[in-house]
């Protein structure tokens, strides 16, 4: 079931927009950032600083691997729930090996810029422990994700309480 993609390639699985276009990209962002947060060299690095390129591009990898791990690997849609096995072989599309990552990799850059420029501003106006919690839940949620994922708090942010 794997070999859907290859065997009758199709750009489209036919699932909603806000799977495909949505949710997927969230996923491949949460994938970028769990990437991040393992790669000692990213630390520190903030949206349009020095080596931020790199870092997109090192976690824009991690995120296709992923994702294609997610898709066609060993522990898969295709291996544990034959997704893409006849007659149901449009469930699996190319979309779900482009968008997820490139897509995901861009919401995470939108994400880190909001927490430069936003997050950061709101965090210092708003007296209330909860509320400066709930801000970087709301504008970071896949950053979020990737934090408790971590066994981190979902509000936490490297140099940050």
């Amino acid at each position: 079931s794997a070999a859907s993609p290859f065997v009758e390639p199709h750009w489209s699985d036919g699932g909603p927009f806000l799977v495909n276009y949505i949710g997927h990209p969230m996923g491949g962002s949460t994938y970028a950032y769990i990437y991040r947060q393992n790669d000692p060299s990213a630390r520190g690095i903030e949206f349009g600083q020095k080596g931020y390129g790199t870092l997109l591009a090192k976690s824009m990898g991690m995120a296709a691997l992923w994702s294609a791990q997610w898709e066609i690997g060993p522990f898969s849609e295709a291996s544990l729930e034959n997704d893409g096995k006849p007659p149901n072989r449009s469930k699996m599309a190319w979309q779900d090996f482009v968008i997820t990552p490139t897509v995901g990799v861009a919401w995470m850059a939108g994400e880190d810029a909001l927490d430069r420029f936003v997050v950061k501003k709101l965090e210092r106006k708003i007296g209330s422990p909860a509320g400066r919690a709930a801000i970087p839940i709301l504008f970071n949620p896949t950053r979020s994700m990737a934090n408790l994922v971590a066994g981190q708090k979902p509000w936490e942010r490297e140099g940050r309480p």
